[in-house]
């Protein structure tokens, strides 16, 4: 009876190590997030937690996000405007 447990406990632990193990290979980042491009082993370009193809990938996504954030800014404001006017 006691081996049963423990063999079934064993078995729990190795499908927990698979399951991470596979959950880790997934996770994995393969592309860069700017232009797509496939990483290479020897160039990649680590920031902020995540991998670019080259530095200039890396400012053009920074750039990209500075501009979505003040547009979304200008139009909070638009809309914060107009209910004060409403009024």
């Amino acid at each position: 009876m006691t081996e049963d447990k423990t063999k079934q406990a064993k078995k729990e632990v190795r499908e927990a190590k698979k399951a991470a193990k596979k959950a880790k290979k997934e996770a994995v980042q393969t592309n860069c997030l700017e232009c797509n491009k496939p990483l290479m082993k020897k160039s990649k370009y680590y920031r902020n937690g995540k991998y670019y193809c080259a530095k200039k990938c890396f400012k053009a996504l920074i750039a990209k996000q500075e501009k979505e954030k003040a547009a979304s800014r200008t139009s909070q404001e638009k809309e914060a405007e107009e209910k004060e006017a409403k009024k």
